[in-house]
């Protein structure tokens, strides 16, 4: 796989021309745009920041970590049964947080 291709899959929160793109609203830079920029600007179309929160299109991103964690958290609270029964969760989850 290419550079460029393993960029475009790369993680929004791992890339961090996008990062300083979606925080920022801009980059410094020349004249010139690179072909990262580009794409960068591409990738950061369907996000948004806000009070210090990533959103992809209206849905909360978060981070790596936090995922994770939360994925253990369900496996210690539940056991694990299976990915549908760990997304159903998470779903519960956010819908808890949003109520």
């Amino acid at each position: 796989m290419s550079e460029e291709e393993q960029l475009k899959q790369m993680d929004i929160w791992e890339d961090k021309v996008a990062m300083v793109l979606l925080i920022n609203g801009h980059l410094e830079v020349d004249i010139h745009e690179t072909s990262s920029i580009k794409r960068a600007k591409k990738k950061v179309m369907k996000y948004h920041w806000t009070q210090d929160i990533l959103f992809f299109e209206n849905l909360m991103v978060l981070i790596p970590e936090e995922i994770r964690t939360m994925i253990e958290k369900i496996h210690k609270e539940i056991g694990y049964f299976g990915e549908l029964w760990t997304l159903v969760e998470v779903k519960n989850i956010f819908s808890n947080m949003t109520e």
